[in-house]
Formats: C-alpha cells, sequence, structure tokens
C-alpha cells in the first residue's frame, strides 16, 4: 500500500515538473526613469535644493532613492517621495568651496524590478560675472543699445571666472545713463541688448549696469560716446607704477593704455608724461589709436627721493578736435624711500649695517597708507 502510495506521489512531482510555471506578478520589466532635474537650475553655494525625476511602472513603485555626491566626494542617499504625476522629489544641498556634484537615480517596482538612471554632473555657481560692450555710439537724442553678456561662473581657482556654458537666462540687467535706468534679460547665449536715450549734447558719459541673482550681484562699467560728427576722444586708462615700494636709484617701470572711446579714429596724438624733478619728458610719441581701441605702452626713469609726482597727458595742446577736451590728463603718486645708513665701525660692523637694514627692510613693509593716489584733471595750465 505505501509502496502504491509513493508511486503516485512521484507520479504527481514529475507531472508538476513537466508543465509550464505559473507566470509571476507584473510585466517584468523595470521601472522607467525619465527627465532628471534639480531646482534652482545653477545652485549656488550654500543652499537647499530639490531633486526631481520622472519614474513610472504599471506595476507601481515600492521605493526610490538618489545619490547626491559632491565632486570632493562626500555623498548622501536620499530617499525621493512621490510628489504625484509620476514625479519623484528629494532635498538635498550644496556644501561650500565646491563647485558640483553627481545626481543619480534608483528605483524598484513592486515586484522587485529595479533600475537605474544615467549620472548627471550639476554645476555649483558662486558668482555671476557681467560685461559690457566698452564702447557704445549714438547721436544726440538718439537711441543707442548698450551690449552685454551675463555668465555664471565659479570663483574657486583655477576654475575661476565666466563659465560660457552656463549663461545667466532670465536674469533682469539694470543699464543706467545720466540718472536714467533701463532693463532688459538675458537671453539663452547669455547676451543682452538694452535700448537707452542718449543725451542731446555731445560727449562721452559713463554706462553703468547691474545684475543679480539670490546673493549673486556683478557690476560693470563702459562709455557712452555721443556725437553728430564724428570725433575721437582719448583717455588715460590702467595707469600703473612698479615697485609699490621703490627706494632711491631704482628703476621705475610705467604702464598704460590711451584708449579711444569716441567716434573716430585718432591719429598722430601726442602722449607726454613727465615726472617731478626730471627735466625732460620720461615719455614722449605720437600714437594712433583706432575707434574703440586701447593702445599699451610703457615708460621708465630711475627714482629720485622723496614722493614722484607722475603726469601722463595726451594731446596737451588740444590739437586733436575731442568730444571730451578735459579728460586728457591722468597723475599718479608714489614715494620713494631713502636707501638705508651704511655704518663702518671695523670688527662687527658687516653685522650692525645688516641689522640696521633689517629694521629699515621691516619698516618698509609696515608703511601705511596707499603707495599710489591716482589723480585726475584737466588740462595742466
Amino acid at each position: 500500500m505505501r509502496g502504491r502510495r509513493g508511486a503516485v506521489l512521484l507520479a504527481l512531482v514529475v507531472l508538476a515538473t513537466l508543465l509550464p510555471a505559473r507566470p509571476t506578478a507584473g510585466d517584468g520589466l523595470p521601472p522607467t526613469i525619465t527627465d532628471l532635474r534639480w531646482s534652482p537650475r545653477y545652485p549656488i553655494t550654500p543652499m537647499n535644493i530639490t531633486l526631481h525625476a520622472n519614474i513610472s511602472d504599471p506595476d507601481g513603485i515600492s521605493g526610490v532613492y538618489a545619490t547626491w555626491c559632491t565632486l570632493d566626494g562626500f555623498c548622501i542617499f536620499p530617499t525621493m517621495y512621490d510628489a504625484g504625476n509620476s514625479e519623484w522629489r528629494a532635498n538635498a544641498s550644496t556644501p561650500p568651496n565646491t563647485i558640483g556634484a553627481a545626481y543619480q537615480v534608483y528605483a524598484t517596482d513592486t515586484t522587485g524590478n529595479r533600475n537605474v538612471s544615467p549620472k548627471l554632473y550639476v554645476l555649483f555657481v558662486d558668482t555671476v560675472y557681467l560685461t559690457l560692450d566698452p564702447l557704445t555710439v549714438a547721436s544726440p537724442g538718439g537711441t543707442a543699445t548698450v551690449n552685454g553678456t551675463a555668465f555664471y561662473g565659479p570663483r574657486i581657482e583655477p576654475l575661476d571666472g565666466p563659465n560660457e556654458t552656463a549663461p545667466a537666462e532670465g536674469l533682469l540687467v539694470e543699464v543706467t545713463v545720466e540718472g536714467v535706468t533701463e532693463s532688459g534679460s538675458v537671453d539663452a547665449d547669455g547676451g543682452f541688448s538694452i535700448p537707452v536715450a542718449a543725451p542731446m549734447a555731445e560727449g562721452t558719459y559713463p554706462i553703468d549696469a547691474s545684475v543679480t541673482d539670490r546673493t549673486l550681484t556683478d557690476t560693470a562699467q563702459s562709455t557712452l560716446a555721443v556725437s553728430a560728427v564724428p570725433r575721437p576722444d582719448l583717455v588715460v586708462a590702467n595707469a600703473r607704477l612698479s615697485p609699490s615700494y621703490p627706494v632711491e636709484g631704482d628703476t621705475i617701470t610705467l604702464d598704460f593704455d590711451v584708449r579711444n572711446q569716441g567716434t573716430a579714429d585718432a591719429g598722430d596724438a601726442p602722449v607726454v608724461v613727465r615726472v617731478s624733478g626730471v627735466p625732460d619728458p620720461v615719455f614722449n610719441e605720437l600714437l594712433s589709436v583706432p575707434q574703440g581701441e586701447s593702445v599699451h605702452r610703457t615708460a621708465t626713469w630711475r627714482a629720485g627721493a622723496g614722493t614722484m609726482q607722475v603726469s601722463i597727458q595726451v594731446d596737451p595742446d588740444n590739437a586733436i578736435a575731442e568730444l571730451d577736451e578735459g579728460n586728457n590728463l591722468h597723475g599718479l603718486s608714489l614715494p620713494v624711500s631713502s636707501p638705508p645708513p651704511y655704518l663702518w665701525i671695523g670688527v662687527g660692523g658687516l653685522a650692525v649695517a645688516a641689522a640696521i637694514g633689517a629694521v629699515w627692510a621691516m619698516r618698509r613693509r609696515r608703511s601705511r597708507g596707499p603707495s599710489q593716489i591716482e589723480l585726475e584733471g584737466g588740462k595742466i595750465t
């Protein structure tokens, strides 16, 4: 009897193995993960942000989490929550002094099928960089178009500077000329063009621009040249003396630019550099400067004792008709120290001289106040 029962049981087992397997519940496919994104689009540091992803599966979703790893290796694994309409969200943050993070999503459906999204990289920003075209030209009372760019970027070296792959799209730029402010938005390429009304009087006018995004802000300046008849306007720019703490007898180097911010080219413009205590000009040349461009020059001389007064003057005799005759002079002031005294006291004199020299050098380093004082004015009479 037992043998007969065993044979029946064995036959049932064999039959069961020959029948097709019962299908599992669901479609056997993993969840679909699309449209990974984050808000705001360009996170600043530090701040809280929201991670987003669209996730769907006919079998239903049992769990979703994200990985959020900064580029310096700090990772968190937030659980994403169902925000409705197949959108899932999670909270994350941007630590300070980091420039980006990697973002990835993992999802599991109710039957255990799993999927993982591609990894995306998120740029953090801590600066917005605003630039203007250096010169805008218009006729008196006409309309001038101020052009420029606005891009995000980090300040962290060596990657600091505007990132042209991160346009500050949608930000509002304000431009002010003669107390009147106009505004315009940054386009998808990072550029903007803002029309402004030109003053009725001929001349050159400063253009001031600003842009703000959350805690980020930047400003830029340029020039509006207004004239009925094309004329140049020559100014001195970027003037600098070196070394910053000279000693009598040192070689002084002056670097400067002559910029034409007018509406016409300037040819054979005299440029003269004079230094107090030096009888002859240390620089005296004729320069041709195309409209909207600059020419760089350098002058050198030996430092005398006391405070040097340096004047850089373009077109000193007003031989060239310019839009503005009152902006041709640029001045700099630079204190010059006397060399340390030399003491000869026999044996040990070298040590004493070295000590005096060290004290003198320390006093030079500790000297306070600006070493260069810029002076602006009109024509020297």
